[in-house]
């Protein structure tokens, strides 16, 4: 059956501050993290940012990767804002890791909720907690992520800012943070989808392309 995807925002922050440093007491700012190991990342988009630190791959839980910080086996862990926060955990967030600086995954932090395209009255329902930004951002960032035929485990990030006019930046990097990628495109809020997709071009022509045949 035919689906039809509606997308909802639950708390505004959550959506723009995916990536927060998470911490012992040492440390009051990622900023004098930076530099000290080991540091724990936990997808390739966030390794590759983390080139001056010592990077471990974190595994497991939140609780467990919390767990790590507390014992003194890592200094710092990436985490997203939205998911600790929804866990009733937004005191352990020391620093937001915020676009345009740091691009988290696209579409991170938002909620899609699924329903049958025929069933009137659930789409009745559900058409009152769609987000018409949040929509417009995701559809913008993941059309970024299907042009590059990208997946959770490459480094891309994207995410669309508002202020100013809707803007959405991109990212692709090597895995060892050696080579950077970055672009902008303002986008058309009546068509987020070919605003991503000009963005991918336009990313993939500048270099990016010779990154990713690479991974």
């Amino acid at each position: 059956a035919a689906l039809a995807l509606l997308v909802v925002l639950i708390i505004r922050v959550m959506r723009w501050s995916p990536h927060p440093v998470s911490r012992r007491g040492r440390y009051a700012t990622f900023r004098m993290v930076h530099g000290l190991a080991p540091h724990h990342c936990d997808v390739a988009r966030n390794f590759a940012r983390c080139v001056l630190l010592e990077v471990l791959e974190l595994r497991g839980n939140v609780g467990t990767r919390l767990r790590k910080i507390d014992e003194g086996q890592v200094d710092a862990a990436l985490l997203a804002a939205a998911g600790l926060r929804r866990l009733g955990l937004g005191n352990r967030i020391v620093s937001l890791l915020d676009p345009p600086d740091w691009l988290g995954a696209p579409g991170q932090g938002a909620i899609a909720v699924q329903a049958r395209a025929h069933d009137a009255s659930m789409m009745a329902i559900l058409s009152q907690l769609d987000h018409t930004a949040t929509r417009a951002a995701v559809t913008a960032e993941r059309a970024l992520l299907a042009a590059l035929e990208g997946g959770c485990q490459v480094p891309i990030g994207a995410a669309m800012c508002a202020g100013g006019g809707a803007e959405l930046h991109g990212i692709i990097a090597s895995v060892d943070g050696t080579r950077v990628v970055r672009g902008s495109i303002h986008v058309d809020l009546d068509a987020p989808a070919r605003s991503g997709r000009a963005l991918a071009a336009r990313l993939h022509a500048d270099g990016g392309m010779e990154i990713l045949a690479e991974l």
